[in-house]
């Protein structure tokens, strides 16, 4: 009769709703119990067993650190964000998933699993989100919302990029807990996300469009091309960051934090210089308020689109007229470093949608494969290799006449033989 399977220390089975047999593990580190799994076979769950004992010898695990309150873990880490530009998005995503963990029952760093994740982003998946108009604040609150606002109200899935912001936001948060960020991430299988699209506007468009948008916004368009500032960045300027004397613009808050400074050329210089708004504004592009600079919303339904319209471009955003700065960058030679530098990007990995723009070295080396073995065959029917046959030496060189060997020889270096190398 054989032998029961031995039931090792700190190794057990669950079953799920399915009837799957699932391994999981239990270990004491500091006298704190520490729990991990489901593993599909007993193997993996000792081996993760083994690899946290090897992590706490090295000091890797905190054992505490499993039993500290989700709640805190997520307030601490909004806390040491304060001074980045997307507050909004750091308290929602805090707010978002503090709820979703005490839905679930969790309240301990322990409790995070995998399935539990997996459950999460399934849901999320399936989940249909809003995009009407934002809740009115009080003031407007007795107001109804337009027609047109209340059709935009419709649901749609959230997309890949989406659904991981939900998640590398929680992975960061969770950076300050040794090893349980390692464990929850570590296979983690993120979304597929998608490129974007790169529109550069040609310079026949770039004419159109600033033709349409007229003498009072054609301006603001090209200052954008020259300078490459994104939409916010350059609705948000005011005149105390403009310096037209050395041609520099400091940017004191921008996407990636820190501050940031634009060379300006003398055809932005001159841009900034025939504007009269900071005769009656602190902003370089105030509203019809002046103590409010110009509603990027307002300005993109009333002004922008319809100048699309007007000059026959297909489709075009505020933000390709950024990429079109780049791209003529490209195109004019600049490596992928100053492109970056103009861009104000801290890398060089989203340059490379430029690349193929400034590879005139490319271009050169395919018009050589394809004019290969043309100009040979110009010539005359020089055999199926396209080289010229090899002839021999007349019968006055094999003899030895000096005289027409020499005469050979000179006529040779004038019409361009010579050295093979």
């Amino acid at each position: 009769m054989a032998r029961p399977p031995k039931r090792e220390k700190g190794l057990y089975t669950r079953k799920d709703a399915s009837g799957m047999v699932w391994w999981y593990y239990r270990i004491y580190i500091a006298k704190r119990e520490q729990r991990g799994g489901p593993f599909a076979t007993k193997t993996e769950a000792q081996e993760a067993r083994n690899a946290l004992a090897t992590d706490h010898r090295r000091g890797k695990v905190d054992p505490e650190g499993g039993w500290q309150r989700i709640d805190d873990v997520l307030d601490r880490h909004v806390a040491a964000r304060d001074k980045k530009k997307d507050q909004a998005s750091q308290r929602r995503f805090c707010a978002w998933w503090k709820l979703r963990c005490q839905s679930a029952g969790l309240t301990r760093i322990k409790d995070l699993t995998v399935r539990f994740l997996e459950e999460v982003r399934d849901e999320l998946r399936r989940e249909r989100i809003k995009i009407g108009p934002t809740p009115r604040t009080k003031t407007h609150r007795g107001r109804k919302p337009s027609v047109g606002k209340l059709a935009e109200a419709v649901g749609k899935y959230r997309e890949g990029a989406t659904l991981n912001r939900y998640f590398r936001w929680l992975c960061a948060a969770l950076g300050t807990v040794k090893q349980t960020q390692r464990q929850l991430f570590d296979n983690w299988m993120w979304e597929l996300e998608s490129q974007g699209r790169t529109r550069h506007l040609s310079p026949q468009e770039e004419t159109a469009l600033l033709a349409a948008l007229g003498p009072t916004y054609g301006p603001w368009a090209r200052l954008s091309v020259l300078t490459g500032l994104r939409q916010t960045e350059q609705f948000r300027m005011e005149w105390r960051d403009v310096d037209l004397d050395r041609h520099l613009l400091t940017l004191p808050q921008t996407k990636s934090g820190p501050v940031q400074f634009i060379h300006l050329s003398q055809e932005a210089a001159a841009i900034l210089r025939s504007f009269d708004s900071w005769q009656r504004s602190k902003w370089v592009f105030p509203s019809e308020n002046p103590a409010a600079p110009v509603d990027t919303a307002n300005f993109y339904h009333r002004v922008w689109l319809p100048a699309i319209r007007r000059a026959g471009i297909d489709h075009a955003r505020w933000h390709d007229l950024r990429h079109t700065g780049a791209s003529r960058l490209a195109e004019s030679g600049a490596n992928a470093s100053t492109i970056a530098d103009f861009l104000r990007h801290s890398g060089l990995s989203l340059v490379r949608r430029y690349a193929h723009l400034g590879e005139s070295h490319l271009k050169a080396a395919a018009e050589l494969v394809s004019n290969f073995g043309r100009d040979q065959g110009q010539g005359g029917k020089q055999g199926e290799t396209g080289k010229k046959p090899e002839t021999r030496g007349s019968g006055e060189e094999r003899n030895g006449s000096p005289n027409t060997a020499e005469v050979r020889m000179n006529q040779g270096e004038s019409s361009g033989a010579g050295d093979p190398d």
